[in-house]
């Protein structure tokens, strides 16, 4: 309820790592209007913000930088029970369908060419968000189901104690249904 709509409501929280100051000014400066913005400048400083921001929604990471690169951040980052559903687009100024081969197998979800396009970023930024919203979503209904079906087990064991024999869930499932239909008049 008030939970997912407040998350729904918050300012999503984006980290920018780059080694490029320009860059990083430039980007930050396209998106603080809408979203809220931290910056890296080399992996291990995204490592430390990552402590600092658990709330961290999606990172703009530089395939190329001096010591961890991004493809090193990005496979640290997949294999992180915490960061792992963080979505990562990469920024880069390299080409090829090898490099991005590699990014889509170490789980990016995206890439933009340098020099960035205003546009073309925020709708690629705006598509993950709603993917990430839409699992959100997904694993929250997925529970509520699990809830129901449990519930239901337990109207059966309480109400239908007369039953010699075991009821397959399948069966209950039907008689519930019926029953909501009759009573939800």
């Amino acid at each position: 309820g008030t939970n997912r709509l407040k998350e729904a409501t918050r300012m999503k929280k984006i980290m920018i790592v780059d080694d490029d100051v320009t860059s990083v000014a430039i980007v930050k400066a396209l998106l603080e209007p809408e979203f809220e913005v931290v910056s890296a400048n080399t992996g291990v400083e995204a490592l430390g913000e990552l402590q600092r921001s658990p709330d961290l929604n999606l990172i703009l990471l530089d395939m190329v930088m001096p010591g961890v690169s991004g493809m090193d951040l990005l496979k640290v980052l997949k294999k992180s029970e915490n960061w792992s559903n963080i979505s990562v687009i990469f920024l880069t100024s390299l080409e090829g369908v090898d490099i991005e081969l590699e990014g889509f197998t170490n789980g990016a979800s995206d890439f933009l060419q340098k020099p960035v396009n205003a546009e073309l970023l925020r709708l690629k930024i705006k598509r993950q968000l709603f993917i990430q919203d839409l699992k959100a979503e997904n694993q929250h209904l997925q529970k509520t189901l699990q809830t129901l079906h449990s519930r239901i087990d337990q109207v059966f064991n309480e109400v239908l104690p007369w039953v010699q024999r075991p009821v397959s869930r399948s069966t209950k499932r039907r008689c519930a249904w019926l029953c909501v239909q009759r009573y939800a008049r």
